[in-house]
């Protein structure tokens, strides 16, 4: 990552004209942007109980399968806009917010946990599956960078982050190989939606093109810690107990390319 910063700004300063080099450029100001990218998710399921109070599953204890891991990669636009200040005439801080979205999903086979989870319920789980899905994120962020040349600002970026979550379980309970139980042949489908809160770290490359126009190369990284869904509690005391308690464990790591115009 250091070498390919380190080339686009090498890139970017045999691009820059003379002329406004030698004007002194001013990144004091606010500006608007938007970027394209990648963002990769980093998901782990963990299954801490399962249908605890029926005795195949042993009053709880989850199967051999209980951790998952849901990760995925998708492309990312975003919008994004803030204020810088000159700190001298070398160092900068500034203030961003900036909303993206991206198509991040996963689906497993079977739902973590829910197999031989007493030395009854069959391995083969006839198609019960997870899914863990990101949708937008958004995030508030400080930065501090400094000039490595007059229109070259090298910068780190941290703060509060928010992801949309989408956690879904399917239970077919059609037959011997299926989890669920209760109500016999009812199949189970449910959706749990959060927005995580986090925090978010990272650095990057920005250019001053001409007087208004910026373009940027940004790398980050965010933790939105877990959650806790608990699936299939609807049936509990129907003459079964199908629950399932899960931890999705989640994280992302974006990068990007910008382009802002500064007022």
């Amino acid at each position: 990552m250091t070498r390919l910063l380190g080339l686009c700004a090498l890139i970017f300063a045999g691009l820059l004209p003379m002329s406004v080099m030698a004007q002194g450029p001013n990144w004091d100001g606010y500006y608007l942007g938007a970027s394209l990218g990648a963002r990769f998710a980093s998901n782990d399921w963990v299954t801490s109980r399962a249908c605890p109070n029926v005795a195949v599953c042993s009053g709880g204890i989850p199967g051999p399968d209980f951790a998952q891991t849901f990760n995925s990669t998708s492309a990312r636009i975003a919008a994004f806009g803030g204020r810088n200040w000159m700190l001298g005439s070398t160092w900068l801080a500034g203030l961003e917010a900036e909303i993206g979205w991206a198509d991040n999903r996963n689906t497993n086979s079977p739902i973590p946990g829910t197999t031989l989870s007493g030395g009854i319920v069959p391995s083969i789980t006839n198609g019960d599956t997870a899914s863990v899905d990101l949708s937008w994120d958004a995030s508030v962020r400080a930065r501090i960078g400094a000039l490595v040349q007059p229109n070259t600002l090298l910068f780190a970026t941290a703060g509060l982050a928010l992801q949309r979550v989408d956690m879904t379980a399917t239970c077919n309970n059609n037959g011997a190989t299926t989890y669920c139980t209760s109500p016999p042949g009812a199949p189970h489908y449910e959706v749990q939606s959060l927005v995580l809160p986090g925090w978010t770290i990272g650095a990057g490359l920005e250019h001053l093109l001409a007087p208004n126009w910026l373009v940027r190369l940004e790398d980050r990284y965010a933790d939105f810690g877990q959650a806790n869904p608990t699936f299939f509690t609807y049936n509990f005391g129907n003459g079964g107990d199908d629950r399932v308690y899960a931890h999705v464990y989640v994280r992302t790591h974006t990068a990007s390319l910008g382009v802002a115009y500064k007022f």
